[in-house]
């Protein structure tokens, strides 16, 4: 339950921030956040599935008026934040879980989204042109639509080395011996990967695993980052 309200809250504040902006870019880039990250964080199915897929479809639709599609959006999330903690439990954990509704992640899924000339190119223009939030929220929401949307099998052992071997050669570029670490802290909704978490956690065997709220810190990061660029919200 407090995933799925922390999960609304953040939705909620992120509007307020779309509205100031006026960008369809970031829009869309939240709504596909809004509909995947639930769908990544829980188990979720019968009743309450479906009434926000219906949502869904029409705040996800790009080629949908943007301020039907956010109007629809603010609508969904006052429905949802409405929902009882015994209502949310009656729909998690559906018998239809026993068997993966989600696709084989693959190496060349994650290229069609981040290879040379695709999605990845407009996020670092936004990137370079000062416009930090967009190119924030669309990593996100690419990301959490990855984990929300494929299984990430074997496929992608080299990446996850890579990542294990990067993360061991900042400790020794910081002088620093692996059984001298003595904490390791996850968030952000890769530590999602329990694959690449348990291979930085064997990298380092003395170090304590500390995780923050996968779901909502970097959200939060976010909405920090967007009061110390424009202000408290009038």
């Amino acid at each position: 339950a407090a995933i799925w309200r922390s999960h609304w809250n953040d939705i909620e504040e992120l509007v307020k921030e779309s509205q100031r902006k006026r960008s369809n870019f970031f829009l869309n880039e939240l709504t596909a956040y809004s509909f995947y990250r639930v769908r990544y964080a829980l188990p979720l199915n019968g009743f309450l599935h479906a009434k926000l897929a219906e949502y869904a479809r029409t705040f996800n639709d790009s080629d949908e008026d943007a301020i039907k599609r956010e109007n629809t959006l603010i609508k969904c999330i006052k429905e949802m934040k409405a929902v009882s903690d015994a209502e949310l439990r009656r729909d998690l954990g559906h018998p239809s879980y026993a068997i993966s509704p989600h696709g084989d992640g693959t190496p060349p899924v994650l290229a069609s989204y981040f290879g040379p000339g695709t999605y990845a190119d407009s996020i670092e223009q936004y990137r370079k042109t000062g416009k930090s939030m967009e190119a924030a929220m669309a990593l996100i929401s690419t990301f959490t639509f990855l984990l929300g949307r494929y299984a990430w099998p074997d496929a992608i052992e080299a990446d996850l080395q890579r990542i294990v071997a990067a993360a061991a050669e900042t400790v020794h570029q910081a002088g620093v011996a692996p059984g001298q670490v003595q904490a390791l802290y996850f968030t952000g909704g890769s530590t999602g990967l329990t694959a690449l978490v348990n291979r930085i956690a064997q990298r380092f065997p003395h170090a304590q695993s500390v995780r923050g709220d996968r779901f909502a810190s970097v959200a939060q990061g976010l909405g920090l980052h967007a009061r110390a660029v424009f202000g408290q919200p009038i």
